[in-house]
């Protein structure tokens, strides 16, 4: 379900890019200018070639830095924070262990981190240290 979302926005971007290439033949084709206004019309079929080639000359590398960006998104939605020390899982601002967080049924990948609980001891631990050694 995860690799469609990506897809179906980058159909979506290439429908937009293809709905202008197709403007603009239609501007070519039907004169639109001379359809709302009444002025005369004239088929330039390089003008439209080179639209064309504009449009798609833009159209790439958006959708490669679309797809690009889309993966790179998808995969950090994935990564899960866990404590280093205790082992909690952070999510949604807030701290669970291994067992609650895996109970509600989460397929993550997982990174660590450190929780508020451990930080504070951690540091306290660093100040005790510190102040033996002086």
């Amino acid at each position: 379900m995860e690799r469609r979302i990506p897809k179906r926005i980058l159909l979506y971007q290439n429908i937009g890019f293809m709905m202008i290439i197709i403007i603009s033949w239609l501007d070519e084709i039907i004169g639109l200018p001379s359809l709302m206004m009444g002025i005369s019309h004239t088929h330039i079929w390089s003008e439209a070639i080179l639209e064309t080639i504009i449009v798609i000359a833009i159209w790439l590398p958006v959708h490669i830095m679309t797809k690009r960006i889309l993966e790179r998104l998808f995969y950090l939605e994935n990564l899960v924070k866990m404590c280093a020390w205790c082992r909690k899982i952070e999510f949604n601002g807030k701290w669970y262990t291994q067992e609650e967080f895996y109970k509600q049924g989460f397929n993550a990948m997982v990174t660590h981190g450190i929780c508020s609980d451990c930080f504070e001891k951690q540091e306290k631990e660093a100040k005790l240290l510190k102040e033996k050694t002086t």
